[in-house]
């Protein structure tokens, strides 16, 4: 997987006023990474300053995934030229991602991290996607609200 062709390198940083110009919308988020009018690792530090404020207030993050994110666009394991180019995500508690833990709420599984992604991991880094965090899920995700021993209640 690798860079659009022609994709100007920039320093990575939050550029909050380029992600704002986009108007909040995917598509243009995705069309501004694919022409290199914004660095994929600039819109990853904008998500990430969200997630820390959702944390602050429902405890919803399990895993930050951050730095790995960065490491994984750097290397060029996202897909810049997918139809999710640039796009960070949050993935559930219960779906695997290569080296990190995936508890689904039980304290059993804290430190057996995954080897590899997951297939769909696989597949949303290939659609360009960037995993960025994990959020909590009941235990054994059987039922509605998301508490478990773990991370406690979101």
């Amino acid at each position: 997987m690798g860079q659009a062709s022609g994709r100007k390198k920039r320093n990575a940083g939050y550029r909050g006023s380029e992600i704002r110009e986009s108007g909040g919308d995917i598509s243009e988020l995705v069309r501004d990474v694919q022409t290199g009018k914004l660095d994929p690792h600039s819109i990853l530090d904008a998500y990430a300053k969200v997630a820390v404020s959702a944390q602050e207030r429902t405890n919803c993050v399990t895993e930050v995934m951050v730095d790995a994110a960065h490491e994984w666009l750097r290397r060029g394991d996202i897909n810049l030229e997918g139809p999710l180019a640039g796009i960070p995500i949050s993935l559930k508690d219960n779906i695997a991602v290569g080296g990190f833990d995936t508890t689904v709420g039980y304290s059993q599984f804290i430190g057996n991290k995954s080897q590899n992604d997951g297939p769909m991991v696989q597949l949303l880094k290939e659609a360009g996607a960037v995993p960025y965090v994990k959020t909590n899920v009941p235990i054994t995700l059987l039922s509605f609200e998301s508490t478990n021993d773990v991370w406690g209640g979101a």
